[in-house]
């Protein structure tokens, strides 16, 4: 099992948690994320790392910092040999260890044959399905999914999954038939909210937000579909909410307060090497 390592930007280990299969870690300033970075140069949500198909990925949540790897600025980083790490403000995330490997069948999932083809495809849609994923304590997310040139609806209530990947890839949680982009959204919780992540966008120069909450009535383009929520009700809270509301393991913010002397009190400015000065 790999592990997600966060470091100063001169290799200073900060943190380290072994991340598993359809791990999705929220990391930011906020102490409802899974891993806390108290740093005013760190957004409240600044960034997320989550798996697929045995690889790794970090995607900016509309950040004021954004995400810098060695070549430059990236909205969606692929944790790579050749790009094992990136820099988030004031820390740099790595992806260490084993992978695991999940070897994909050269034709894929074979889909049940259907008079009309389904807006969006789950993993029922399949003759040899892979595992359903765990479920949650969630309520209701019944979003509406509608093909664009035929105006064929389907509602899905997703609420029961950890997570939600959409795209055309095949290990996809919720498949777009002839979708292009291999993954084109997330779907995922920070405490007992649901929020969704553009996966397609490379910059972060566009003036439609690439990471929004979920609510009533909110919709997101997913290319030849257009999805709609029609409800999308808080988790039910846990008995011991202040562990859940704190983050599943954080960095220990008294020690870390040296560590990010020099901030301001916006989300960005500075760079991890030359921090802004007061």
């Amino acid at each position: 099992m790999p592990d997600l390592l966060v470091a100063t930007s001169d290799g200073s280990l900060l943190h380290s948690r072994p991340v598993g299969a359809r791990a999705t870690l929220v990391i930011g300033r906020s102490p409802n994320c899974h891993v806390v970075v108290p740093s005013d140069r760190a957004s409240r949500h600044h960034a997320m790392v989550f798996e697929f198909a045995g690889e790794w990925y970090a995607v900016d949540l509309d950040s004021t910092a954004g995400l810098v790897a060695e070549a430059g600025p990236r909205r969606l980083h692929h944790f790579t040999a050749e790009a094992p790490w990136v820099r988030m403000g004031p820390v740099v995330l790595w992806i260490d260890g084993p992978r695991e490997s999940r070897a994909r069948s050269s034709r894929g999932p074979m889909p049940i044959e259907r008079r009309t083809e389904p807006v969006v495809r789950t993993r029922t849609d399949f003759v040899d399905p892979a595992p359903p994923p765990p479920a949650t304590d969630a309520a209701s997310l019944l979003v509406a999914f509608r093909r664009r040139s035929d105006d064929a609806i389907r509602l899905l209530d997703l609420a029961a999954a950890d997570r939600i990947i959409i795209g055309g890839d095949p290990a996809c949680d919720l498949i777009v038939p002839g979708d292009e982009a291999a993954m084109r959204a997330i779907l995922f919780r920070v405490g007992s909210k649901w929020a969704v992540a553009d996966l397609t966008r490379r910059t972060r120069d566009d003036a439609v937000p690439g990471h929004r909450r979920l609510s009533p009535g909110g919709r997101w383009d997913l290319g030849a579909v257009e999805a709609t929520v029609l409800t999308a009700e808080p988790a039910i809270p846990r008995e011991n909410t202040e562990a859940e509301t704190s983050g599943l393991e954080g960095l220990d913010v008294p020690d870390l307060g040296s560590i990010f002397a020099g901030g301001s009190d916006d989300d960005g400015g500075g760079t991890p090497d030359q921090p802004r000065k007061p």
